[in-house]
């Protein structure tokens, strides 16, 4: 079994800010709690950083995150599936293993290291951008399939 480096975040708890403390932080509902971590996150691999942010979207309060080392990608370049204007080429993946508070089994996501560009002009935007950015991508399970 190859090495996997583990991290846990350490949160503040706030019961229903009404507003945000910090434009740095990364935050997860649970129940009628907040947990707020504050970025940069030191100690944390860039596949951890990766994770948290895209879990700080849509779980809850993320216990653990753990990965193996980065490997090729999978696919090759790809457009973003929400927005036409983005391109991603992936030049590195790491699978990651998030434990989340209140689940019993743990979210596995796919993280694609990529040049990234956007590129859009019309009479409403003139957006020309390239540079390093991580893509997310959650694995189904065998009980996402089944539903």
């Amino acid at each position: 079994m190859s090495k996997q480096a583990v991290f846990h975040p350490n949160y503040q708890l706030h019961v229903e800010p009404k507003y945000r403390t910090c434009s740095r932080e990364l935050r997860f509902r649970h129940g009628n709690v907040t947990f707020i971590t504050k970025t940069p996150l030191f100690g944390a691999s860039e596949t951890q950083k990766a994770a948290l942010e895209w879990a700080s979207q849509s779980t809850p309060p993320v216990i653990c995150v753990k990965h193996g080392k980065p490997t090729a990608p999978d696919k090759g370049p790809f457009g973003c599936p929400h927005d036409p204007h983005r391109h991603y080429s992936p030049y590195a993946m790491a699978i990651a293993t998030l434990e989340c508070l209140g689940e019993t089994t743990p979210r596995t996501i796919k993280i694609y290291f990529c040049d990234g560009s956007v590129h859009q002009e019309d009479s409403h935007h003139k957006i020309h951008w390239e540079g390093k950015i991580a893509f997310v991508e959650p694995v189904a399970t065998a009980s996402d399939v089944a539903q």
